[in-house]
């Protein structure tokens, strides 16, 4: 059987539309976001209030799989992985993917070998997967917290000292505030001792 030219076209046309009539009909489920060689996909959108960046320490679950095979040889399991984006404690092509997320967002990150385990700059000495191999990774971030943020400091005193710890806290911001509103009375009473 032989195609006429005009059928071949419209054959093609067909071909290129398509993935775009998919993508419509399924949402984000088959578009990537490269940025570099780093491609990541929106599996659950999250609330974006606050997006992971540098130095945040976040709380992740995670599933590593290979892509060649589909085999998973990694995992936090329900418990959520607390990392500290730009020190190095996972491999990098995962915190450029995490940077950011928002709270509650669960993304898919391919990762090329040169970020993830034949990375030159973290080299390492067992390696879960075979050289050259891509990965991705499934990731949902569960809670950011930025340093300096109240929040972020009520937490650690939470986790180091306990409920004693935000007393502690508590006891210490009512005493700075009240040295402040003494500051502020004395203020007052020179400025008007001078007119």
């Amino acid at each position: 059987m032989v195609l006429s030219r005009e059928w071949a076209l419209l054959l093609l046309l067909g071909l290129a539309v398509l993935p775009l009539m998919l993508r419509a009909e399924h949402g984000n489920e088959f578009v990537w976001e490269w940025r570099g060689n780093l491609a990541h996909r929106i599996i659950k959108e999250g609330s974006c209030e606050l997006q992971a960046q540098k130095e945040d320490e976040v709380f992740v679950r995670h599933a590593g799989f290979l892509e060649e095979t589909g085999l998973q040889f990694d995992g936090s399991g329900p418990e959520a992985l607390k990392i500290i984006l730009g020190r190095g404690l996972v491999i990098r092509g995962m915190e450029m993917g995490i940077e950011g997320m928002c709270i509650g967002e669960q993304r898919a990150i391919r990762i090329p070998p040169e970020l993830a385990f034949d990375d030159p700059q973290k080299p390492f000495k067992k390696k879960p997967v075979k050289k050259g191999s891509v990965v991705e990774y499934q990731i949902e971030l569960s809670d950011i917290l930025r340093p300096g943020s109240f929040r972020y400091i009520q937490t650690k005193a939470y986790t180091q000292f306990g409920i004693p710890g935000i007393v502690a806290l508590l006891v210490a911001l009512w005493a700075l505030y009240s040295l402040y509103q003494e500051y502020k009375k004395k203020q007052a009473r020179k400025s008007g001792k001078r007119k």
